[in-house]
């Protein structure tokens, strides 16, 4: 089945968070507070146009994603995965 846009992000974004990727350098910032990847990547590489869009998304949906200000040679800011919201409790009614 194929991932939705979301669901690529979200992978791509925890790939760079724990290491795991194997995107190109060049659109990798590296810091040492942990590592973003640049919105041009989504873009250019999985043709994911409405990325900002789709971020919001995962923002309201609890996630904590950050932009950088810095931005990369061609304009375009590093996102990475800070938190991932916490799973939903079980109530018993």
């Amino acid at each position: 089945m194929r991932q939705t846009q979301q669901q690529c992000i979200l992978a791509v974004l925890q790939s760079v968070r724990d290491d795991t990727h194997t995107i190109p350098e060049e659109y990798i910032r590296r810091h040492p507070t942990g590592d973003g990847v640049s919105v041009a990547y989504f873009k250019r590489v999985l043709w994911i146009t409405e990325v900002n869009g789709r971020v919001s998304e995962l923002r309201s949906k609890g996630y904590k994603i950050q932009s950088s200000s810095e931005r990369d040679p061609h304009g375009f800011v590093y996102l990475r995965l800070v938190k991932e919201p916490a799973p939903k409790q079980l109530t018993i009614a």
